[in-house]
């Protein structure tokens, strides 16, 4: 491909500490095991609103490898808390600042799947999606399978 980065046949999970993203990565754990693929278990961070009227929060780059590595330990607990102690063949943990969305579809490009949970309402309000799988399931530029809880 020409001018753009190559598609691989890599699964991307979205973890955010959810429980509808443990379930999200349990599913993508099976599937790449089964399909002896890599799996990567995106978490993105932002920074607190109270931070975006400055350049850099008070305690500087440090605040922000704080949020760094807040975010890889998420992750690891769900990983840990899902998989036990034998983790998916080419497991790791992509940690990206910015808007979950934004992220997410860029990290379907070079994906050969995108798996979510599922958030949003039970009832009526239930038949929509969450924004996030929303916008991820309009815009991937792979397959996304969305995990819920709920039949």
């Amino acid at each position: 491909m020409t001018g753009s980065a190559a598609v691989t046949n890599r699964i991307v999970v979205g973890v955010d500490g959810s429980e509808n993203s443990a379930l999200a990565l349990k599913s993508a754990g099976t599937l790449a095991t089964a399909l002896g693929v890599p799996l990567d278990a995106v978490i993105c961070w932002r920074r607190p609103e109270r931070y975006y009227m400055a350049e850099l929060p008070v305690g500087g780059f440090a605040e922000r490898d704080s949020f760094v590595d807040d975010a890889r330990h998420l992750v690891d607990r769900a990983a840990e808390q899902v998989f036990g102690p034998e983790l998916p063949r080419s497991f790791q943990i992509v940690v990206r600042y910015g808007h979950p969305p934004q992220v997410l579809v860029d990290e379907s490009r070079t994906a050969g799947m995108l798996v979510l949970g599922r958030h949003g309402h039970r009832g009526f309000l239930g038949l929509s999606l969450g924004s996030v799988s929303d916008a991820c399931a309009t815009h991937a530029h792979c397959p996304v399978l969305i995990v819920s809880d709920h039949g």
